[in-house]
């Protein structure tokens, strides 16, 4: 009898561990993000360049056709001193265009901002800066500063430039610095190694509406089926990433294809009435954008 027992503790125990260690790789399989060191450092430093589309919601409730409003052009910098890489997206937006149910003046129009996301050697995201302001005035008019912490916490400053001054605003976030942000203005190059089904957590940052700013972490749900994208006359096939918050949907298109295999061709942000798409193209005609203005620099 005792030596039954402890043969049935033995393989309860070892039944038990298998368990443990099922769970684990099941965990880790299916809501892990992306591989953050995979998904920056086997980014080419060749910059690639976004053509920016809005749609709106028609009288009818239908989705209008897409209206051009701006490109972008983003980049992998690759810091020799200080050891991080940064994902560096350069934006220039006609503003009115996407907010076009308000009255906004044709010199405040043209919107050009820089997205600029740090990481280190491995993986981790450092810091977020993101500013921006109006081309014609020559003058900055937000800045949205975001510090991760390893407490699961980021520290963000937000400052706007305004007429009557400047308006400063300092808090605490809910944070992940192992996963890739979703960012309304700057869509990542690649996400390697994904999986119908998959599920994770990711900090969200959105510029253009102050109601979704930093303050919730949002979840990613790689949809269950592949679906045919037709870009730029290649129809590829793409796992579709779907980002929800409140207030909030993000969608990602990343090809299964080679040569284009894990790329990101496509980003959507959908809000209530409005849909801002942005898609990948084969070369790039603004290298200007590269450069970004001096006004940007020009702190208080």
């Amino acid at each position: 009898m005792p030596h039954r027992l402890v043969s049935c503790l033995i393989v309860g125990l070892w039944l038990g561990t298998m368990g443990i260690l099922l769970l684990q790789e099941w965990q880790q399989r299916w809501l892990a993000p992306p591989a953050l060191p995979q998904t920056i450092s086997d980014t080419s430093d060749d910059p690639v360049e976004w053509r920016v589309f809005r749609s709106g919601l028609g009288p009818d409730g239908a989705w209008e056709e897409p209206v051009p409003i701006g490109v972008m052009v983003s980049q992998l910098q690759r810091e020799q001193q200080g050891g991080y890489l940064s994902m560096v997206h350069q934006l220039e937006l006609d503003i009115g265009q996407l907010w076009y149910h308000w009255p906004v003046p044709e010199s405040a129009s043209q919107l050009r901002l820089e997205s600029r996301l740090e990481m280190g050697l491995f993986g981790e995201v450092q810091r977020l800066r993101i500013v921006g302001g109006w081309s014609s005035w020559s003058r900055w008019l937000l800045v949205l500063d975001v510090s991760p912490r390893p407490d699961a916490q980021a520290f963000v400053r937000l400052m706007l430039n305004l007429p009557a001054g400047l308006w400063r605003q300092e808090y605490t976030v809910p944070w992940s610095i192992q996963a890739v942000p979703v960012n309304s203005l700057g869509p990542p190059d690649r996400l390697p190694g994904l999986r119908p089904g998959q599920r994770w957590d990711l900090p969200s940052v959105d510029v253009l509406n102050w109601a979704n700013a930093p303050g919730q972490m949002a979840s990613g749900l790689v949809q269950p089926q592949a679906v045919s994208l037709d870009w730029h006359g290649h129809v590829l096939s793409c796992l579709v990433v779907q980002v929800h918050r409140p207030g909030l949907q993000v969608f990602w298109w990343v090809a299964q294809d080679s040569p284009m295999r894990d790329r990101v061709l496509q980003q959507m942000v959908q809000w209530s009435n409005t849909k801002l798409i942005l898609v990948r193209q084969p070369s790039v005609s603004r290298r200007d954008l590269l450069t970004p203005p001096a006004w940007f620099y020009r702190m208080p």
